[in-house]
């Protein structure tokens, strides 16, 4: 009987600490991964979501969800972060300039968020602002304006500002 290789997902904050797919949380105690001799680290349950607390290679304490680690390792766009070249210049992002300055939109009508938050799953880094379909489906999608206040809009409505009358308009 062969032993099958188990796919561990590293924690980004500590390099000692790793998730196992079932989503329990070990810190390494060894020069080898091994949930068998590793030091398992309790989770709570908080708004239905699993959380760890660890302390990170930094020395303070972060928590952590063990079910968003393994996402981001398994979502090709979260490993890779996009650049504001890439969106501007590849994807011919334009700005929503005056309104929206923190956000850029293509003529097809993909929105991404170039200004990269500071707290929350997308900290520091430029993303695909997720949207949904209202009741008349209409793709709508939550925006920050210029002075900070929240608000949404629908994005043929954006597509149409940036990029005057296209197909999705």
């Amino acid at each position: 009987m062969t032993d099958t290789p188990i796919n561990f997902y590293s924690v980004p904050c500590s390099a000692r600490h790793y998730v196992t797919p079932t989503h329990q949380v070990f810190e390494q105690l060894g020069e080898r991964r091994d949930p068998s001799t590793d030091k398992h680290v309790a989770t709570i349950s908080n708004s239905s979501k699993f959380r760890a607390s660890i302390i990170g290679d930094d020395g303070n304490r972060h928590t952590i969800t063990p079910a968003n680690i393994i996402e981001e390792a398994n979502n090709p766009l979260l490993k890779q972060p996009l650049t504001i070249d890439e969106v501007l210049f590849q994807e011919h992002a334009k700005v929503l300039e005056p309104t929206f300055p923190d956000y850029a939109i293509t003529e097809e009508g993909t929105l991404y968020c170039i200004t990269p938050p500071k707290r929350g799953k997308w900290a520091g880094r430029i993303y695909i602002k997720p949207s949904s379909f209202d009741d008349h489906n209409v793709e709508r999608v939550s925006l920050r304006k210029f002075d900070g206040q929240y608000t949404t809009a629908t994005i043929p409505a954006l597509v149409k500002e940036a990029w005057g009358d296209t197909l999705l308009g």
